[in-house]
């Protein structure tokens, strides 16, 4: 349950089942920003397909709380592929149109998008050693990855 009378109850929350009720957070916390990562439909499907059958080797024998989940997103137990891309493409286009601009950062991480475009939205400084560069960092004596200030 979200409180919104908590001001710390949680800093951020993301992938399933935020995708189901977004809308609903973003209601409820008027200050909310909205961090959509998009990316080729096509490469998203392969990513869920190979994400799901190495926990469950397909949907029919998912557990019970997988099936409702899909149930609920796609209106079907297994989703064909066309139907799960239906539905991912719909839900971009939903997030996009009923988000305001200055609460909204699309990324494309597969694109190339990352810190430079991350930090400014959410009002922080790069980190000083980006995690995708540990090796230089340990090399330069950084020995953890951490924002220089939080706002």
């Amino acid at each position: 349950m979200f409180n919104v009378n908590e001001e710390k109850h949680v800093e951020a929350v993301l992938d399933t089942p935020v995708v189901d009720f977004w809308n609903e957070i973003l209601l409820s916390y008027p200050r909310a920003k909205v961090i959509l990562t998009i990316r080729n439909p096509r490469s998203w499907l392969r990513s869920q397909q190979k994400f799901y059958s190495g926990f469950a080797r397909g949907c029919r024998k998912w557990l019970e709380p997988w099936r409702r989940g899909s149930n609920l997103v796609y209106g079907t137990e297994c989703p064909s592929k066309e139907q799960a891309i239906k539905r991912y493409v719909q839900h971009n286009r939903n997030v996009f149109d009923s988000v305001p601009p200055e609460r909204l950062l699309i990324m494309d991480m597969t694109g190339g998008d990352g810190w430079e475009k991350l930090c400014p939205f959410m009002g922080l400084d790069p980190p000083v050693c980006p995690p995708t560069n540990i090796t230089q960092c340990l090399k330069a004596g950084v020995s953890s990855c951490a924002f220089p200030n939080r706002k």
